[in-house]
């Protein structure tokens, strides 16, 4: 009863702040109170709660001049993924910090070789983020998209289809603006 309470509490909370926001671009009303931080902040919780998986990690999210901080602990390095990619894909997000995010060490079953949330995995996972962000992603399949990310070694290899030629610069130019790329390898083409 008491998770319920405080999703229902974080979804208004989350609600009243868009709401806000709403207002003063609609309506030209001040809303100066409310902090762009605390918007970002309030939709990153709003997606963590509606994840199945997420809500149920205990996880501090914080957000000071658009620099978002996780802190917590998740199972695997796949929600390790998934937690960055949710958070940068949240409009005015300028960096996401990982330093006091923890993978807890499951026991490997026979045959499974051992994932680590490394740096390549970061830079995929805040590429993706961006690219959902931005539209060339959709954000509730991005693992069914036709743009394929890897990272290694801080190369960025971009394959796959895109709708135009001005996608696939943006892709090019998203990729790039990344703090750790070295430099983007793309063999991405145009579906028209």
């Amino acid at each position: 009863m008491k998770g319920d309470c405080s999703k229902f509490f974080l979804w208004t909370l989350f609600s009243f702040l868009l709401l806000l926001t709403g207002f003063e671009k609609s309506d030209g009303l001040s809303a100066s109170f409310i902090k762009r931080d605390d918007v970002i902040s309030a939709q990153i919780k709003a997606k963590i709660i509606a994840d199945p998986i997420l809500s149920q990690r205990d996880l501090v999210i914080n957000a000071s001049d658009a620099v978002v901080s996780i802190q917590g602990q998740v199972n695997t390095v796949a929600e390790a993924k998934h937690i960055v990619i949710l958070v940068n894909s949240i409009a005015g997000v300028k960096s996401v910090d990982v330093s006091r995010l923890r993978v807890k060490q499951l026991p490997l079953k026979p045959g499974q070789k051992k994932e680590i949330f490394s740096a390549d995995s970061f830079i995929t996972s805040l590429i993706i983020g961006l690219y959902i962000r931005e539209g060339l992603i959709e954000e509730n399949q991005p693992e069914t998209t036709t743009v394929s990310v890897e990272t290694k070694d801080g190369i960025v290899y971009l394959r796959g289809a895109v709708a135009t030629e001005t996608a696939v610069t943006q892709a090019i130019d998203l990729a790039q603006t990344i703090p750790g790329v070295i430099r983007v390898q793309s063999t991405l083409t145009t579906t028209k």
